[in-house]
């Protein structure tokens, strides 16, 4: 449980850091979590609207 709670932490952090910055930022992609395809989404809707 902490190792996903740990996931979504790093992502949340790499978001955040990706809307202050001006240069492109890569994430790597999550295995066995259960809101994979959420999170990709919401990467890719951060990336074009930001």
């Amino acid at each position: 449980m902490q190792q996903m709670i740990d996931l979504y932490e790093g992502f949340i952090c790499a978001l955040h850091m990706m809307m202050l910055s001006e240069k492109e930022i890569n994430y790597p992609q999550f295995t066995d979590t259960n809101f994979d395809k959420e999170m990709n989404k919401i990467w890719r809707w951060v990336k074009e609207h930001k």
